[in-house]
């Protein structure tokens, strides 16, 4: 789930496992290691892949009135527990809609009540619409997924500290293994947002957060560079180019990568606290600006899992659909087990007798999202809210609309209980294997620090302190102390190993993993020394407002401490204190392996003297903070340009 509510490294671990819902989503499986060999023509064929065998509606059709009875009770219900103000779902068996309906509000002043057509924005489950329209390219010969995304958007280049690197293709970027930022933080939430073009053309100034094609990352960036690549080979405006290749043959008339929304009396008012939020605007269109409705996302829904398009409508092949659903790259070490294809996530949602259960969700402040599909029992649903409480029973009410078909469909049971959380018995591990696991971590872009006590691990993370209580020899259990009662959160496990030769934790219980990578001090260049102070935004733009922002030291670390406020997610003086590991004199890295992760700080220098970029964004240390240490007039760049 696309939860993190921030595109900065996030809050502190304890904040953030109290912030969840006690009873999340559980792990899936693995997915099974599937290879992926291109065909000449279109280049995404796999050789050996899921079966891919969406069931047509079954004749007689089959009966969902018992699940749509319990939907039209349980939903309710949950929109009070969470004061939910508005809320649509769509229901699909094969190629044909089985139940759409509204609940709440779309406009609560209006007393307009939300309905299948209900207007609502996407958020990042538009990626699956962007990954829609390049396999389309790709199927009418117009790509190859496994070439480098410069044979198609040559003005791309960006900075990179990794040698020998894989190059970033298509497919890479389809799957969010290129190694580019999640985010480029300009300019991203702003009433007039620059063009892909622009934005291509900033990237040069940043720089890759991972080797390309070995590790996911959620990214923005990713689908901004696919949607500019759409253009270019459409020759025309990316909003247009899906409208006239997706939403238009599939019968999708109310669906948009445009503004062409914003005064429609269909679009739902966004909520936040029960208070009406004043519409933003993306810059990010492909990745996630997509306006759409449950019905829109049903007939989408038909069409993949049922071939419900209309006649000579169809926009993609079977081979095509096939590719969405095959993992892109399997058996990855730094995956850590979670599966994704070309543009949706195929593990992280565990519901009982479902076979190939491929999903995605967003957020577009303060409007959430989720579709669902199970490929293989051809079955599907959407959810859409118009609030930022929606993302709350999000994941309760997919799961339990899926258990609900599979029974109605297949006869397996629904098991609607949510499952008692019990706390394992706890083990004895030997000190030098706790020994082991001791030592700092680089958590969501924070430091944290592990440490041996007696007989299991303690961790402080930005001042916060708990316990890991062990129920493995590699496997502790959060345990923490809220006022004075003590709370052990088994749901949330913390899995020790080493990986690549590296260590690394990962925090479990989640629809994706969160991985910690160990870190360990390095000797601070007196470049970076002399550059501790307090540093002031020098080219701002309204969306993210720095009230501090200070380089220092902590525990032989170089530090930024930062407060932030992003009113796009409600965020109002939010701290941080984020660890850099010096790469050279002008750059440090942000370490660590999640998607926040892997950012470079690069200081330049021009008549004014030394300032840092980070993201799009340029710092310079405020007056009479000291004087940075002398250098040339431009200190250049270590890294080269991938």
């Amino acid at each position: 789930m696309e939860s993190l509510k921030t595109f900065l490294p996030s809050r502190t671990l304890l904040v953030f496992i109290l912030s969840l819902p006690m009873a999340g989503w559980g792990q899936a499986p693995s997915t099974p290691a599937l290879s992926a060999t291109p065909t000449p023509t279109a280049s995404f064929t796999p050789t050996s892949s899921p079966t891919f065998t969406p069931t047509p509606t079954a004749t007689p059709a089959t009966d969902y009135s018992k699940a749509i009875q319990d939907l039209e009770t349980y939903i309710p219900d949950e929109m009070d527990k969470y004061h939910v103000k508005g809320l649509s779902i769509a229901l699909v068996d094969g190629d044909r809609i089985v139940w759409s309906k509204g609940f709440g509000y779309a406009n609560e002043e209006k007393k307009i009540k939300a309905d299948g057509d209900t207007l609502y924005h996407l958020g990042a489950t538009a990626k699956i619409f962007t990954a829609a329209e390049v396999l389309r390219l790709a199927e009418k010969g117009r790509i190859r997924l496994d070439r480098p995304i410069q044979k198609y958007v040559p003005e791309f280049s960006i900075q990179s500290r990794f040698k020998d690197a894989k190059e970033i293709t298509v497919r890479s970027l389809l799957a969010n293994h290129s190694g580019l930022p999640g985010f480029f933080l300009k300019g991203i939430w702003v009433d007039r947002p620059e063009s892909l073009e622009d934005l291509v053309g900033e990237l040069k100034d940043d720089y890759l957060v991972a080797p390309p094609q070995t590790l996911y990352k959620y990214s923005y960036v990713d689908y901004d560079l696919l949607g500019r690549m759409v253009e270019l080979r459409r020759k025309e405006p990316f909003a247009q180019a899906v409208k006239g290749d997706i939403f238009d043959p599939l019968g999708m008339v109310s669906s948009s990568f445009d503004n062409s929304s914003d005064g429609d009396p269909r679009l739902a008012q966004g909520y936040r606290h029960g208070d009406p939020v004043t519409l933003i605007h993306l810059r990010d269109v492909p990745a996630a600006g997509m306006v759409s409705s449950a019905n829109d996302l049903a007939r989408f829904l038909q069409f993949v899992l049922g071939r419900g398009a209309p006649e000579g409508g169809a926009p993609l092949g079977p081979a095509a659909l096939k590719a969405m659903f095959t993992p892109a790259y399997p058996g990855l070490p730094l995956d850590f087990g979670h599966g994704v294809g070309l543009g949706w996530q195929l593990s992280g949602i565990d519901v009982k007798g479902a076979e190939g259960l491929a999903w995605h969700d967003g957020e577009y402040p303060p409007y959430n999202s989720q579709v669902a599909a199970l490929y293989r029992q051809g079955l599907g649903m959407a959810l859409l809210s118009n609030c930022a409480e929606g993302d709350d029973p999000q994941g309760d009410i997919t799961q339990r609309a899926l258990k609900l078909m599979l029974q109605a469909k297949y006869g397996i049971p629904e098991d609607l209980e949510k499952k008692k959380i019990k706390m394992p018995p706890t083990v004895e591990v030997p000190p030098e294997a706790l020994d082991k696991d001791a030592g700092y971590y680089s958590a969501l872009g924070q430091l944290m620090k592990i440490t041996r006590k007696d007989g299991h691990l303690g961790a402080d993370w930005d001042g916060h302190n708990f316990d890991l209580l062990p129920v493995a020899q590699d496997t502790f259990v959060p345990h923490i102390t809220f006022i004075i009662f003590p709370i052990d959160l088994p749901q949330f496990p913390l899995t020790f190993s080493t990986v690549e030769g590296g260590a690394a934790a990962v925090l479990g219980g989640l629809t994706f993993p969160v991985p910690l990578q160990g870190i360990q001090p390095v000797e601070i260049p007196q470049a970076w020394k002399d550059r501790e102070g307090d540093y002031e935004l020098e080219n701002p733009d309204g969306v993210f407002q720095f009230s501090r922002v200070s380089l220092g030291e902590k525990e032989g670390f170089l530090t930024v401490d930062l407060k932030v406020s992003f009113p796009a997610f409600d965020m109002k003086n939010q701290e941080f204190k984020v660890a850099l590991q010096p790469l050279s004199d002008q750059d440090a890295v942000i370490p660590g392996l999640f998607y926040g992760d892997g950012c470079t700080l690069h200081v330049a220098r021009d008549e004014k003297g030394e300032k840092v970029f980070y993201s799009g964004y340029w710092f310079r240390k405020k007056p009479g903070e000291g004087t940075p240490a002398a250098g040339s007039a431009d200190p250049g760049r270590s890294p080269s340009t991938f």
